[in-house]
């Protein structure tokens, strides 16, 4: 039942999405990779994560997509260390800001949910858990040709729900026009 409703979910985003009326980015595809860090990225554990993102232009500066997401690390507890995976369906509104004809500033922020799932012990958890999540994503875009661009992003990611686990996300990757 939950797949359905996240697959449900993503369809109705992407309809939500589609460029009728969009402005001069129209639909688009990134695929990123990275570092992950747990918490704020205070600690020393780092993972790594790789994302999808699929989305389109509602106007010349704001874009809506949903993003696809995986996360692996681990973190040091009092008991042992814990492995973390993290699978993400996000859907996100950006504005992008041209920083000049090459570069544009992205801000945005988004909703969806998380599967934590953990290898270890972690008190009051089970150890495959689907939460709310919202996060705030920072980045650049600069231009390679007309139609794809080199992306760099950072992403702060929160739990919304009992077990609050939090995570900074920065990539690198390319984003290309449908």
């Amino acid at each position: 039942m939950r797949q359905l409703l996240v697959w449900g979910s993503l369809v109705g985003v992407l309809t939500l999405a589609a460029p009728a009326g969009a402005g001069e980015r129209g639909w688009y595809m990134g695929l990123e990779g990275g570092l992950e860090f747990d918490g704020d990225g205070s600690s020393n554990e780092t993972g790594w994560a790789g994302l999808v993102t699929l989305g389109g232009g509602i106007t010349s500066h704001i874009n809506l997509e949903a993003e696809l997401g995986y996360r692996s690390t681990s973190v040091d507890t009092i008991f042992e260390l814990v492995d973390i995976q993290q699978t993400s369906l996000m859907f996100n509104a950006l504005y992008e800001a041209p920083l000049s004809k090459e570069v544009a500033l992205v801000v945005g922020l988004g909703v969806g949910g998380e599967n934590v799932s953990y290898d270890g012990f972690v008190f009051g958890a089970d150890e495959n858990e689907i939460e709310m999540a919202a996060q705030i994503k920072v980045g650049l875009n600069i231009a390679l040709s007309d139609s794809s661009d080199l992306v760099a992003n950072y992403r702060y990611m929160s739990t919304i729900g009992d077990l609050d686990v939090t995570n900074s996300t920065l990539t690198v990757g390319i984003s290309f026009d449908l």
